[in-house]
């Protein structure tokens, strides 16, 4: 094989890799050779993510393209069968496509990248040809054998009964995985294969009539739907052709309710009705209004009212043509002349269900209007009370209902929660049931973010403890350790190592933790306040510099009743920050920055800090959600807040308190945005912009050196940042720091980078691929800037300038979901890295003025172009 010599020097790379980048990329970079770097930069990009991609899932994805090139997805059919390749919607202009897909009877099977292939269908058969019969009548004894064995197991008579459970356990796990083989077939066809969608003209015609009903439901009284496909080479297309025709509205609404009650809420609640006049009709908002009634009984105290009662009289003679009147009708019960009105008489709370005693009977206690039923009573009934929002002499209410249920659960005391009514003497009894949680309970977590040049990786880990109702009163008691290691390859085979060492203890309280007037506290208790009070240490030990920090926080959260908003407000966060050791070196890089105008020596002297926060969030997002989410949080800090009670003159005359520390205030805000679009087949589009700012302000007896605490500003890059560079290296603005050791052209990557302004922003696409695996393909871009114009102009935050100093890194990943845990690994490449090293700080550093960067296309492929990481969860 003849190879290319015009490649451009692309990276320094393995010789077997280099090649793979000349034969299939060397056309593309001849053309890149002219334009410019940014132009480069996105193509290089896509080479880079076909490689990664192709090395990446080389044993499935060559497999897949082996296939394909070597037989079809046909290729097993019957003569008389034809694959269902496609089926589209046409015609419909007032009625979206994504409500009519939904009633296909048939989906077909998935194609790879839009490509007309079906891959995965031959991988069905190859594995189906891998079970063969031999196999399968091997499984089937199997599980005959295994039948026999715990069937002869379990009849022994003096079997222990915990260890007859176990072997029911046993039997049932064992037997399944091979009834599932027998039913669903090996792991190759369950999982990476996809059984053949075979075209059926019966189910076409199925679903052409449902969607001719569901257009009549929405008003299209009219319309017409048939179905067209075609067959060429054992491959179906299907397409509905749709004909809406003109739809019915709504003239005139009316209503006949026979109890007269029941009436006058209806009535009184028209504003509300979910369909009006002049509106095309649509069965699914009669349906709606539907329900929406009966949950106003409900919440008015009509425990036995259902929507049954309630039907509509569509007319579509007597009006002109294209509308409809209609007609609201609530019935009585066949036996009754009204609707009952239901009253609580009791209420009772049994907090210990499922929970084995040798007592006789549980003992009752009362308090509040609430009977509470249990063996031993080791929750604080006032507690308890307080999240029960039912009494009697109450109406029954769903919402108070539901409420209850809410609010008992966020104890987080309890495994579940229940509310059921009995009926007794023509009235309801409420009845709570509740299954205590585990009360202790240990958590281990751990996960890894690792760069392939560095000799050791950087895993993190983290052990947590908690017991639950510590003191009596619901409280509960948390106690988490977590550790990180971080590591990166030097000259002469060297490392360079960090640690960081957080523990942190918090006791959290369901109320409200200061005195308050009962009437506002009562107000305050339907949100579900919690107090909390945390303890915490963080050791940070760099190879320049070793940071100590003590914490304190006393703050309250809650939650609104549909648990989309959280509110955390911190009263006081106090912090004690000592800097036990910091190396000649880079105390000397210190002085080199404040030379430049940067005066970050003053962040880490030892200092005493002290702030406010409010932490605002919304979120609607769940993992298995199918229609559009958002996720926002806002959270604002006012730093050295309390200082502002002292005098002017006492900030003024004094550098330090308490002895030896530093003050600090400041003002911090960061607002973080995500938005999330799923997709047919199993995809979603994930997009987040993520802003902070964060600046020193007010009187303070350093005025010309002011600074933020270390730990308040903002960093970038890492697996969950801009991937492509390591963590908190990315910044800040255009400034660089040269390598002074290797005098390489490389960016010094020893050195943390931060900034008082940050900017992030990510499109990332994710793609169920087979099984619990799933792909993604990302592009993060962003940086961060200082804000002081004290500061070194090469990163300093300016309107005409910030959007050249953009970073951008892409780059693919797979994510292995269990449910229970979700593995990331992601590869980046930089894309774009903004700034050159300036004169000044050449010639600090003893540099040459023409001394300038690697490009990026020229350096090490791995490490310095693309960055790997490996973590627990999606990135956002």
């Amino acid at each position: 094989m003849k190879y290319e010599k015009s490649m451009i020097g692309l990276c320094k790379i393995t010789t077997v890799t280099q090649q793979i980048w000349s034969v299939l990329f060397t056309p593309c970079l001849q053309i890149t050779s002219l334009l410019d770097s940014r132009k480069k930069s996105v193509i290089f990009c896509a080479a880079f993510m076909a490689t990664y991609y192709g090395l990446l899932k080389k044993q499935i994805l060559l497999f897949i393209l082996m296939l394909c090139v070597g037989c079809s997805a046909t290729k097993n059919l019957k003569p008389h069968e034809a694959l269902l390749f496609s089926q589209t919607i046409a015609g419909n202009k007032q009625i979206k496509e994504e409500e009519l897909v939904a009633f296909f009877r048939q989906k077909p099977n998935r194609r790879l990248l839009k490509l007309p292939i079906n891959p995965y269908v031959p991988i069905y058969f190859w594995g189906k040809q891998k079970y063969d019969s031999i196999k399968i009548k091997a499984d089937s004894q199997k599980l005959v054998t295994l039948l026999a064995f715990y069937d002869k197991a379990l009849q022994d008579e003096d079997i222990d009964p915990t260890k007859k459970q176990k072997l029911i356990a046993q039997r049932e796990k064992k037997t399944a995985k091979v009834r599932k083989r027998l039913t669903e077939g090996n792991w190759l066809m369950r999982t990476v294969g996809e059984k053949p969608v075979l075209f059926d003209s019966v189910l076409m015609y199925k679903t052409a009539s449902q969607l001719q009903l569901f257009l009549q439901q929405k008003g299209f009284f009219e319309a017409k739907v048939l179905p067209i496909y075609k067959i060429d080479q054992q491959r179906a297309k299907v397409v509905y052709q749709i004909t809406e025709n003109q739809a019915h509205t709504i003239r005139n609404i009316s209503y006949q309710i026979a109890d007269t009650l029941l009436k006058k809420l209806v009535l009184k609640d028209t504003l509300l009705r979910v369909f009006q006049s002049k509106q095309r009709y649509d069965a699914n908002l009669l349906e709606t209004e539907r329900n929406r009634i009966t949950r106003l009984f409900k919440e008015e105290g009509y425990f036995d009212f259902a929507k049954q009662f309630i039907f509509f009289k569509v007319d579509t003679v007597n009006p002109p043509p294209y509308q409809l009147d209609v007609q609201l009708i609530i019935e009585n019960p066949i036996t009754k002349s009204n609707h009952k009105k239901w009253e609580i008489s009791e209420v009772i709370f049994t907090s210990d269900v499922n929970v084995p005693s040798d007592k006789v009977a549980r003992t009752t206690l009362t308090f509040d209007g609430v009977l509470f039923k249990s063996y031993t009573h080791p929750y604080s009934n006032k507690i308890l009370a307080r999240r029960v929002r039912l009494r009697p002499s109450q109406f029954y209410s769903q919402t108070l209902t539901e409420d209850t249920q809410r609010a008992l659960t966020l104890l987080e005391m309890f495994k579940f929660v229940n509310v059921k009514y009995d009926t007794v003497q023509q009235k309801l009894r409420a009845n709570i049931y509740a299954s205590p949680a585990t009360k202790y309970s240990v958590t281990l977590e751990g996960g890894a973010e690792f760069n392939l040049n560095q000799p050791v990786p950087g895993p993190f880990g983290s052990l947590s403890f908690r017991n639950l109702n510590t003191f009596g009163g619901c409280e509960i008691f948390s106690f988490r350790v977590q550790t990180s290691l971080e590591a990166q390859g030097l000259v002469g085979g060297t490392n360079y190592q960090s640690q960081l060492l957080n523990v942190n203890s918090s006791l959290a309280f369901p109320r409200v933790v200061f005195p308050l007037p009962k009437s506002t506290r009562q107000r305050i208790e339907k949100y579900n306040p919690v107090t909390k009070f945390e303890l915490g240490l963080q050791y940070e030990n760099r190879p320049q510099v070793n940071r100590l920090r003590y914490q304190t926080v006393f703050g309250y959260n809650w939650v609104s009743k549909q648990q989309r908003h959280f509110y955390t407000f911190n009263l006081a966060d106090i912090s004690i920050v000592r800097t036990p050791f910091m190396s000649t070196s880079f105390l000397e890089d210190l002085r080199r920055q404040q030379e430049l105008g940067n005066n970050f020596i003053f962040s880490f002297r030892s200092a005493f800090i002290s702030s406010m926060s409010f932490a605002y969030t919304f979120n609607t997002y769940t993992k298995t959600k199918k229609s559009n989410s958002s996720y926002f949080r806002l959270f604002l800090e006012s730093g050295g807040t309390t200082l502002n009670l002292l005098s002017k003159h006492f900030l003024n005359s004094n550098k330090v308190i308490f002895g030896d520390l530093s003050y600090y205030r400041f003002l911090k805000m960061q607002a973080d945005f995500r938005y999330y679009i799923p997709t047919k087949n199993d995809g979603t589009w994930a997009f987040r912009c993520n802003l902070g700012l964060a600046t020193p302000y007010g009187t303070t007896a350093t005025d010309s050196v002011r600074v933020l605490p270390y730990e308040k500003y903002f960093f970038a890059g890492g697996g969950n940042s801009i991937r492509g560079w390591r963590p908190q290296r990315l910044g800040a603005g255009r400034y660089l720091r040269p390598d002074v050791v290797k005098k390489d052209g490389l960016p010094n990557n020893e050195y943390i980078e931060f900034g008082e302004m940050l900017l992030e922003m990510s499109i990332e696409y994710r793609k169920k691929l087979f099984g619990f695996v799933h792909g993604a393909a990302f592009i993060d871009a962003g940086n961060v800037w200082m804000l002081s114009h004290e500061a070194n102009p090469n990163s300093l935050f300016t309107f005409e300038d910030f959007h050249k100093q953009i970073a951008v890194g892409g780059g693919l990943g797979l994510r292995f979901d269990f449910s229970f845990l979700i593995l990331r690994f992601d590869a980046a490449m930089k894309l774009v890295e903004p700034g050159e090293f300036d004169k000044k700080t050449l010639a600090t550093l003893g540099l040459p003025e023409n001394y300038r960067k690697t490009p990026l296309f020229q350096r090490p492929f791995f490490g310095e172009l693309v960055d790997w990481y490996f973590g627990i969860g999606y990135p956002f």
